[in-house]
Parts: structure tokens; sequence; C-alpha cells
């Protein structure tokens, strides 16, 4: 279980289960101004060479509103693996009432270090991220983001720092529209507590954001 909480009484709360080896669910909530205004539930399963998950975004049984979406995941090779992706949303503000979109996955394990993954869907939207472990302290990413309909795009690289003997974890991230965001975890060993702080600058909007947690459990 994980949760921040700021002076205002914003809170975000996750709760993460697996019963088995191949199960888990999360539930992830977030409370302002004393309202709900988001819930996401989630339920993944391993299998053997496939893998699927289904996501409920603020569901709504009495006015009839939400997000579905379905993933499915599944080895070719031992280096190749495709999939496709089902989103549903549904919403009296959208002409129709509801709308779904499907999408196309790949995978590529070009070796044991570094692996390059895309989506396409038939709505124009492109997502692309490549992975690369430069060493056992050092792994690096880059995610690229584009709207081929609105020929618009925006790319992101990422880094995670691990200090085993220090028992310091820091992750950080930088994209195009000059937003730079940063988390250091430290384990207070012998305590199963983990400090967590984390902040956010963007440039062009001259915002900032800082924060702190602490998890409990390992």
């Amino acid at each position: 279980m994980m949760a921040e909480i700021d002076p205002s009484g914003n809170l975000n709360a996750n709760v993460v289960h697996a019963p088995s080896e191949r199960t888990r669910f999360k539930f992830i909530s977030a409370i302002q101004d004393k309202k709900f205004v988001s819930t996401q539930i989630t339920t993944d399963y391993q299998g053997d060479a496939w893998s699927g998950s289904w996501t409920l975004g603020n569901p709504d049984l009495v006015n009839g509103t939400g997000i579905s979406v379905f993933h499915y995941l599944r080895s070719v090779t031992k280096k190749l693996a495709l999939g496709a992706e089902l989103a549903y949303q549904a919403t009296p503000q959208m002409p129709g009432g509801h709308v779904a979109v499907g999408s196309l996955a790949s995978r590529v394990n070009i070796d044991e270090d570094s692996s390059l993954a895309a989506t396409l869907g038939n709505s124009g939207q492109l997502h692309a991220t490549y992975w690369q472990k430069c060493s056992e302290q050092l792994q690096m990413g880059v995610e690229l983001e584009a709207n081929l309909k609105m020929k618009e795009a925006s790319t992101t690289i990422g880094y995670e720092v691990s200090l085993p003997k220090g028992n310091l974890t820091v992750r950080g991230s930088v994209d195009s529209n000059l937003v730079v965001r940063s988390v250091i975890e430290k384990k207070l060993l012998p305590l199963p507590f983990t400090l967590m702080l984390s902040g956010l600058l963007h440039h062009s909007k001259q915002q900032y954001q800082f924060g702190c947690g602490l998890v409990i459990g390992e």
C-alpha cells in the first residue's frame, strides 16, 4: 500500500495485491477537494507464453460512464512478441455516447540488456519505447508519443540509477516539453520503510512541485 497527501488534504493512494504468482490486482484512487476525482482498477494475468490485463477507469454504473481497456500480448519467438489493445469509453458528452479504439502492439527483445516496443492505433496514435541496461547500476530509456493525424509528437528520456550498497535508487526524466521529473528512494534498513522524495519542474510554465512519501513494506 502506498499513499501521499498534501497539506490541502488531497490524497493519492495505491493498493497492489498478488494473490498468486500469475495474478495481480491494483487499485488506484485520487481525492481532491473531498471528492473522488479518479479511480482505476486493474487485473493482470501472466501465462506461460502470454499475458493479459483488464483495466477499469472511473467506472460509474449508475450513469453508465467509464473507461475499459484490455491488453493481450503473446510471445511469437524468444525475441518477438505481438499483441493488441482495445479501449472503450462511454460518456454522454461524446457524440454517440461511446467510442472504441483498437491498437496493435509489438515488442522485440534485442538482447538481455535492451528491448524495443511500439503500438499503433487506428486513431493515428503512435507510441514507441527503447530500453537499455547500461550497467548493473544504470538503466536508460527513450519514449516517443505521436499523433499522426494531428502531426504532434513528444519525446521523453528517462534513467534509473541504483546503488545497492547505499540502499538508494534515483529515477528521473526530461521531455521535449521541458518537463523535468526526479524521484529518490532510500530504504531505511533494517526497518521495512522506504523514504521517497520527488520533484517536478516545468520550465515553460514556470511551475514547481515537490513531495515526500513513506512506503511501508518491502
